[in-house]
């Protein structure tokens, strides 16, 4: 499908899909004549991608993540929620 298609899809602007792409945390393929094609493995990346910004992690850290297997992947999605489970601590302990 086209990068409108695909925005649509996934309830984002073009632009978001164009950017991710710039900073290498998605790879659609290109038609003969240049155009972006979004297949489901990129659907999938992409909803995976919203998802962990949800978390808080940056495309940085995607882009890292991204290029590393899965056990190591889960690994530092736990180090991150290790990290915010800290700085929770951290709010609360400034609020008493």
């Amino acid at each position: 499908m086209r990068i409108g298609d695909a925005a649509a899809r996934l309830g984002v602007e073009a632009h978001v899909l164009r950017h991710w792409e710039d900073v290498g945390v998605l790879a659609p393929r290109r038609s003969p004549s240049g155009h972006r094609e979004y297949d489901q493995s990129d659907i999938d990346r992409a909803r995976l991608i919203r998802i962990a910004q949800g978390v808080g992690l940056s495309l940085a850290q995607m882009h890292e993540v991204a290029a590393i297997d899965r056990g190591a992947r889960r690994a530092a999605v736990d180090r991150h929620r290790r990290q915010l489970q800290h700085r929770i601590e951290l709010l609360r302990a400034a609020d008493e």
